[in-house]
């Protein structure tokens, strides 16, 4: 839900509208990231982990909701409201397929980007951020390559954007007292020292004076 809206994905045995030659999943994720475009329409991101790839649902309605006392009816007009596409279609990409996609997050900034993480099933830490906005679900996003941000199974991972800036938190080493992390793109540095800043992540623990358990990170910019 968001702001009390519900958001449903499929109704009564209705099917939404696919894309990239997909059909619909035997099995999905644990977990799944939600977010609204700047215009209200819901989108959001899930591990199918049938065919192990990150999928997106973005809906062409602002409260995509059915009524299940009207016959069924309003059920496959609630299916038809969403389309579902992959997220990462390159096939060079490292994550196309992967055999996990915990702690999934989603965000749109300000601009209207769509900025997903994951951890993958190598334990890394990946981000991927569209190259296109879609603000009313009728036009299919389109995604750069993925980024690994951090390794050594990251989890309990969560995002939050503050404009067009992505941080993300996420948890490590269970029990030390380094185990809290934080990650953010930083667009000022010049990796190569070539003059020119081509931007790149930062990483950093949080000094703690008590060591981390298994709850859940938080971030907020």
């Amino acid at each position: 839900t968001d702001g009390g809206i519900n958001v449903c994905l499929s109704v009564e045995g209705y099917k939404p509208n696919y894309e990239n030659s997909l059909s619909r999943s035997l099995a999905t994720g644990e977990y799944v990231g939600i977010d609204v475009t700047k215009n209200n329409y819901p989108v959001i991101a899930y591990f199918d982990s049938a065919n192990k790839i990150i999928r997106l649902a973005r809906a062409n309605d602002k409260n995509p909701k059915s009524n299940h006392y009207n016959g069924g009816k309003d059920g496959k007009v609630a299916a038809k409201n969403w389309t579902i596409q992959r997220v990462i279609t390159d096939s060079s990409d490292r994550n196309y397929t992967t055999a996990n996609g915990n702690y999934i997050n989603l965000q749109i900034d300000s601009e209207g980007y769509v900025h997903i993480v994951f951890v993958n099933g190598r334990g890394e830490l990946v981000y991927v951020k569209s190259t296109n906005t879609s603000d009313d679900g009728n036009t299919a996003y389109t995604f750069g390559k993925s980024v690994v941000i951090a390794e050594n199974s990251p989890m309990n991972v969560s995002m939050t954007v503050r404009g067009e800036t992505p941080y993300i938190g996420y948890l490590s080493s269970l029990g030390s007292y380094d185990g809290l992390n934080t990650a953010f793109w930083d667009g000022t540095l010049d990796l190569d020292n070539n003059g020119t800043e081509e931007g790149g992540w930062e990483t950093m623990s949080a000094p703690l004076i008590h060591t981390v358990a298994n709850n859940r990170a938080c971030v907020e910019a």
